[in-house]
């Protein structure tokens, strides 16, 4: 009997989203393995360097070009890794499942390399869930499975 259905989102963004299924996957299996209310990853656990790469270069070739891509918190151009980081810590601090938050808290130190993350009350339960099934909702209504 299947379980539960979670589903992931970026709430409220006007811009490109950057956040990706893989993402929310890896916070998931933190939340799921720590059994505490906070985590702390490596930053190429959520964002793989080749990832980081290729953000950076589509957002750096059509941030004059498409406003979707401008980011006006991000002065940095063109956007380099910590600009990227800003980014994906504001997005990831957006992100809700089934319209309630997945974070209390949530910063990204491209210097350090960490991403350190305070899970809200929902998603830890959501992430012990064994039964459920986790969907990421993109911008476009489409979905993707998300897997632990």
């Amino acid at each position: 009997m299947p379980g539960k259905e979670y589903r992931f989102q970026v709430a409220e963004q006007r811009n490109f989203v950057i956040v990706f299924p893989s993402m929310v996957s890896a916070f998931l299996k933190d939340a799921r393995e720590a059994g505490i209310a906070g985590g702390k990853l490596k930053l190429e656990q959520i964002l793989e360097k080749s990832k980081a790469e290729y953000l950076l270069r589509m957002i750096n070739s059509n941030r004059t070009a498409n406003e979707g891509f401008y980011y006006r918190q991000i002065p940095e151009k063109p956007m380099g890794r910590n600009g990227l980081c800003c980014l994906l810590e504001e997005q990831l601090g957006n992100v809700q499942m089934d319209g309630k938050d997945c974070f209390d808290s949530i910063a990204l130190g491209a210097a350090e390399g960490i991403a350190q993350a305070v899970y809200s009350n929902s998603f830890i339960k959501a992430s012990r869930d064994l039964e459920g099934e986790y969907w990421y909702i993109f911008a476009d209504k489409r979905k993707e499975q998300i897997f632990i």
